[in-house]
């Protein structure tokens, strides 16, 4: 449902010419907040900077120093990876 709506709203792709969510950051957002519902009260509380924790302890503000970029979730596989690099805060 998430990806749909993504889809129907023009951010959903991580390419260069969407600059939008990736499927594989879409499924952890639904993972981590459980519901479609919660991802979007979530995210309406999003500013740039936003750290979303997910399986790290990791300081936010030590990670909103290594990543620059406007949403940031550490990928669980790789913890030197932004799962939501791409996204572009247009």
């Amino acid at each position: 449902l998430l990806k749909q709506f993504m889809k129907g709203i023009n951010v959903y792709g991580a390419e260069i010419k969407t600059k939008g969510f990736s499927g594989y950051l879409t499924e952890l957002l639904i993972i981590k907040h459980a519901s479609f519902e919660a991802t979007l009260k979530s995210a309406s509380r999003w500013r740039h900077g936003t750290v979303i924790q997910y399986n790290t302890d990791q300081e936010k503000e030590k990670l909103r120093k290594r990543f620059k970029d406007p949403l940031i979730l550490i990928d669980p596989v790789d913890p030197n990876r932004n799962v939501a690099s791409a996204i572009s805060k247009d």
